[in-house]
């Protein structure tokens, strides 16, 4: 309760709010990081950090900056986690995902699995927010706003966790904090110094973090709902009958006091012979709306199959939707990418025509089935009926177009805008220049300077090459040479155009056919060699 009265917009005002709570005193400290670090353990880690990353930390010295300093701290993290043995796997944000939480806004992120996929809330043992100077005050309240955020969030969505343990590094100097559910105060070690030296406290309280399990810091099992039986739908694959219910794992933790938690769930049939299906389960009052959404778009390609609807026991509302697809990623292969960005340009389309907007297309929400290789837009539950009158839900800064970032009323051309800066994170593997941007006005002008005067620089410099081609044509459906001129985002509202979703789809066929083309010149390229 304490914790959540924390949450201001600003983090400088939730960082200033933060230090009235703070009690220094590394000795209360020390004992939520129980990893074992004898003094020479200390010495040796201060010798082959000596020897490996010296010169990185001379430049996060002299530099004072983010991102010398964030990629001192990764290598050094790394490299005391192979010395230490570490059981922690760490995420950096040093190139990717930065826009996506939880590791958004947090340089660094410890989970308890070594999972590869997207890293989960319940997942999170501890994190890292780097600020390249703790003896500027401002930086160092943003940065305390920043970590207190997290650390309510993770209290929050990991029920049965007692405490978390957070750190502020700075290129020189460290803050390593301990929040506690049932204790107003938040316990902090102070600023202390961080060097290579064997004397170090800042580097012995790090190694001390690193060498902890997840349960020493704090982490718990995360929760499962119990087996339940529900009634499916009339029109779905199971045409009514009951099933068993089976949660498997969390699949997505919502952030909001109002969100939904999402699991993968087996529903088995109480009919002898019927097949087993493996699907999503969503818990959360936002759920109502997204099944009345999906129930109005019923069978449109793309489109979720809603299986099952109703209350779990607690009260709450639940749905089943199919199938369980797999996110994409800059792994995927180019001709992937690109049909799953014309089909969901088909579904957006299709459901603009039933006066539907799902308003969230973004990566996280466009998923393949590896059973069938469709591509299904998910997640209706901002999703809106236009053809009656509401409200309209806050967008995703990242991925919005530039005129709804504006204040303008959402629109199908805008969808289709998102589903350009969808392709724009998976080329460039995250690296998207706006990343960073944290308003609506920010993001709104980062997007319109790199998709107009900074696009060889800012996109094609981290872009995969056989995607670039794609990217400048998608992209030039949006910002037309016209906009090339420095214009102000007001400007580029007032005078841009609709695009028209054919031409879109049109260009999505020929970019498909251009990398299949290439695709077969080279296999025929290797079997000449």
């Amino acid at each position: 309760r304490i914790l959540r009265n924390m949450t201001i917009t600003d983090a400088h005002a939730v960082g200033e709010h933060v230090q009235k709570w703070l009690t220094c005193n590394e000795t209360e400290v020390k004992p939520f990081m129980t990893g074992h670090v004898a003094a020479n353990d200390i010495r040796a880690l201060a010798s082959v950090l000596s020897d490996e990353h010296m010169q990185s930390y001379e430049d996060a010295q002299n530099s004072r900056k983010e991102k010398p300093t964030q990629k001192m701290y990764t290598e050094v993290l790394r490299t005391m986690a192979t010395v230490l043995r570490s059981s922690l796997h760490m995420r950096d944000t040093q190139l990717k995902d930065y826009p996506v939480n939880p590791t958004g806004k947090i340089d660094i992120t410890w989970t308890r699995s070594s999972s590869t996929g997207r890293v989960l809330w319940s997942d999170v043992s501890s994190f890292c927010k780097v600020t390249p100077d703790l003896s500027d005050n401002t930086q160092r309240l943003i940065g305390l706003g920043q970590l207190a955020d997290h650390a309510q969030t993770v209290l929050g969505l990991q029920p049965t966790r007692k405490h978390c343990v957070g750190v502020l590094a700075g290129a020189g100097e460290l803050e390593v904090l301990v929040w506690q559910r049932y204790k107003p105060t938040i316990l902090s070690t102070g600023v202390q110094e961080f060097s290579f030296e064997p004397g170090s406290k800042g580097l012995e309280l790090l190694a001390r973090l690193v060498a902890s399990s997840p349960e020493q810091l704090g982490f718990c099992t995360p929760y499962l709902p119990d087996r339940f039986v529900a009634e499916t739908e009339a029109s779905s694959s199971f045409q009514g009958i009951s099933c068993h219910v089976t949660c498997q794992a969390i699949l997505q933790d919502k952030v909001t006091e109002d969100g939904s938690q999402v699991y993968t769930c087996v529903c088995s049939p109480s009919e002898v012979g019927a097949r087993e299906l493996k699907a999503v389960l969503k818990i959360g009052p936002k759920c109502i709306n997204e099944a009345d959404i999906l129930a109005g778009v019923l069978g449109l390609p793309g489109v979720p199959e809603l299986v099952a609807r109703g209350y779990m026991s607690s009260g709450q509302a639940f749905i089943i939707t199919a199938p369980h697809g797999q996110t994409l990623s800059a792994d995927t292969g180019a001709k992937q990418l690109l049909q799953s960005i014309r089909d969901v340009a088909r579904t957006v389309r299709d459901l603009h025509q039933k006066q539907v907007m799902q308003l969230d297309v973004s990566p996280l929400n466009i998923v393949v089935d590896p059973m069938s290789g469709t591509t299904y837009l998910i997640d209706y539950h901002i999703a809106r009926d236009m053809s009656a009158p509401c409200a309209m839900p806050s967008c995703n800064l990242h991925f919005a177009s530039i005129a709804r970032l504006g204040g303008q009323p959402p629109t199908l051309s805008g969808e289709l805008e998102s589903l350009l800066y969808t392709l724009t994170y998976w080329a460039c593997d995250g690296a998207v220049p706006w990343k960073h941007a944290s308003t609506h006005t920010s993001v709104a002008a980062m997007k319109l300077y790199t998709m107009t005067r900074g696009f060889e620089a800012k996109v094609l410099v981290h872009c995969k090459a056989n995607l670039a081609p794609a990217l400048r044509r998608l992209k030039n459906l949006f910002f037309r040479p016209v906009y090339r001129a420095n214009v102000s985002v007001d400007e580029f509202l007032v005078y841009r155009e609709d695009v028209n979703v054919d031409e879109f789809l049109v260009v999505c066929d020929e970019l498909i056919q251009e990398v299949q083309q290439a695709e077969l010149e080279g296999s025929a390229g290797m079997e000449e060699d």
